[in-house]
């Protein structure tokens, strides 16, 4: 997974340059979902401070969609009212339940306040973005891809994350989207697979008693990861 990743940045970095306009940022993670709920809220939390690390407040914009109101038509609701320009890029970020549709040859997501009641495609994410007439769309989403929905009941989630911004944006971001035009869908799972959470880990504290900590999904730890990595000394002479 961690080598895709990197392929994937590669191809990202070789792309057209036009080294303009502001990030916005779209987090649509279901902290509410039983059983997961935590570990997407953590999944949330690695995202959110990904993009406080690498790009100033004054070039991005960090929306989440709230956690008690997140269905599909609110996810397209928030797409709507984005006030982008046509030099800006959009990221999307998507962690939760999902499937794959044999069918239309398509991942879908199920948010659990949607219930049976709607699902929302990922082309119809690429579309609507795309109809905002961006520079740049990308759209990560991190569940499982398997061809039968699974749902579930889940514990307490961790708080916010700190506030830290750079005073400019990192070379990797400046690459990933300041730079190039376009579009990319980048998925967790291929089709017919199940995303992976890190199990969680228990500990009895002596005040608070038993206290459980989540790591989130393996696919959103390694995307960020490997995107937290410091260039090498040597970048600015490539």
């Amino acid at each position: 997974m961690a080598v895709a990743i990197v392929v994937f940045l590669a191809f990202m970095c070789s792309g057209t340059k036009t080294r303009a306009g502001n990030l916005f940022v779209i987090i649509a993670t279901d902290d509410g979902a039983p059983t997961i709920g935590a570990d997407m809220k953590k999944n949330s939390n690695m995202v959110i401070n990904l993009i406080k690390h690498n790009v100033p407040r004054d070039r991005s914009q960090i929306m989440k969609v709230p956690a008690s109101s997140l269905t599909a038509a609110t996810v397209l609701r928030f797409i709507s009212l984005l006030p982008s320009a046509a030099d800006d890029a959009v990221l999307f970020y998507y962690s939760g339940h999902g499937a794959y549709d044999k069918a239309r040859e398509q991942t879908y997501l199920m948010m659990s306040n949607d219930g049976a009641q709607a699902v929302l495609y990922v082309g119809q994410i690429r579309r609507s973005i795309e109809a905002k007439g961006v520079r740049f769309v990308a759209i990560v989403v991190d569940c499982c891809n398997n061809l039968r929905p699974v749902r579930g009941m889940g514990p307490i989630v961790p708080g916010e994350p700190p506030e830290d911004r750079p005073p400019k944006i990192s070379p990797a971001f400046q690459h990933l989207f300041f730079e190039p035009a376009g579009s990319v869908i980048i998925e967790s799972s291929a089709p017919g697979e199940y995303a992976i959470i890190r199990p969680a880990i228990q500990f009895r504290d002596p005040r608070r008693g038993i206290i459980e900590v989540h790591f989130g999904s393996l696919f959103t730890q390694i995307f960020t990861g490997v995107l937290e990595i410091p260039p090498p000394d040597d970048e600015g002479e490539r």
